[in-house]
């Protein structure tokens, strides 16, 4: 592990493991520009772990995260739901399912996305459920040590996703909240598949493994995957070297008042 610290206006950590290069920004007055090779990046606003142990209050705006990828997912403001992010269109499943456009001043206390340039494309009519995709995709990705962005699109037999409600404060970990989720299934069902594969060695920092979410094609419905049926399929996939990991957070001052860093 090779790490590098220095000051350009904030705190930036760079970090290579296992030939992916994150950057974490700390104690920043505003979001980084993107970089010059934001196509191979994989921007995540705050830690997963932060995240999970109940920060929910939003971070930033859609606005201000539109230029750092279009596709992706993440959390509405005091989880109020899942956004989405597909075809450069965010959109925030609420807790019924329902799909809405996310007014650009609405913020998200965590998100991860990129820009889906596929390196590989695959078409299957191999059947498989959520276990067998993973399996399948597994041996498919060409680079394990790079994050991959994953787009599946077809005919779906069977979805099944769950959705958060809205919380209010004081918060409590995610671990403690499932029983606030909603389940919602569809059948035989056009849609899209989205997510990323996280690589090994990660797990405080974004969410192991795979973490996929489901869109009707129509947008207007879909949810977090939690299981699926699945045929006759189109598999997109994108290789995603760096990562652009932003830990900056409301600042308050001496006085209490809350100060903008976003």
């Amino acid at each position: 592990m090779r790490i590098i610290a220095y000051i350009i206006g904030a705190i930036v950590i760079g970090v290579a493991i296992a030939g992916i290069t994150l950057y974490g920004l700390m104690l920043s007055g505003s979001l980084p520009a993107p970089s010059s090779n934001n196509n191979e990046t994989l921007f995540q606003l705050a830690s997963y772990q932060a995240f999970s142990q109940g920060e929910f209050d939003g971070q930033t705006t859609i606005n201000n995260l539109s230029q750092y990828g279009d596709f992706g997912f993440g959390a509405a403001d005091s989880l109020d739901g899942e956004i989405i992010l597909v075809d450069g269109t965010f959109y925030q499943v609420k807790l019924d399912g329902s799909a809405y456009s996310v007014a650009s001043d609405q913020k998200s206390p965590f998100m991860m996305m990129t820009f889906f340039q596929p390196d590989q494309f695959i078409v299957t009519d191999e059947a498989m459920d959520l276990h067998h995709l993973k399996k399948y995709l597994d041996n498919a990705v060409q680079n394990k040590k790079n994050f991959q962005a994953i787009r599946i699109d077809g005919l779906f037999k069977y979805i099944k996703t769950l959705n958060f409600a809205k919380q209010g404060k004081p918060y409590s970990p995610l671990a403690k909240i499932l029983k606030d989720q909603t389940s919602l299934e569809f059948h035989n069902i056009k849609g899209t598949i989205l997510g990323f594969r996280v690589p090994n060695g990660l797990n405080n920092v974004s969410p192991s493994g795979y973490n996929f979410y489901f869109i009707t094609k129509d947008r207007k419905a879909g949810g977090r995957l939690v299981n699926c049926s699945l045929e006759d399929i189109s598999i997109a996939i994108d290789q995603t070297p760096e990562f652009n990991l932003n830990l900056a957070k409301e600042a308050v001052a001496e006085d209490g008042k809350k100060q903008n860093s976003l």
